[in-house]
């Protein structure tokens, strides 16, 4: 596996990265603790293109403030120990996406 970083405010330089050959793109927005943006809908549709899955971590906006899945991601990761439990008092995560993405993660859930 190879990771391609990218400065997160050139939406140029990610779309260059990725027409190079993409098989995921990672995406966490706002970005902590710096609080840059991404556009996520031109991302998601440069990573389509190249049949690239996309992930984005939400924890630092939370369902709450936005919704990645209805941009046009296919997984979604929180963690659920930072806003969503408010306090720091709780550890967990979340993964959304579609049926089909979700099995295999099920299935580790299951296993372990």
């Amino acid at each position: 596996m190879s990771v391609t970083l990218c400065e997160t405010h050139s939406h140029e330089q990610i779309e260059e990265e990725i027409a190079k050959g993409c098989d995921v793109l990672y995406l966490e927005k706002p970005t902590n603790p710096t609080l840059k943006i991404v556009d996520i809908k031109r991302l998601v549709a440069a990573a389509k293109t190249e049949g690239a899955l996309v992930i984005a971590d939400n924890t630092f906006a939370t369902p709450l403030n936005q919704s990645p899945l209805a941009l046009g991601v296919d997984i979604v990761v929180h963690s659920a120990t930072k806003f969503l439990s408010g306090h720091a008092d709780a550890m967990g995560g979340l993964v959304c996406g579609s049926e089909e993405l979700m099995a295999k993660p099920k299935r580790l859930l299951n296993i372990y």
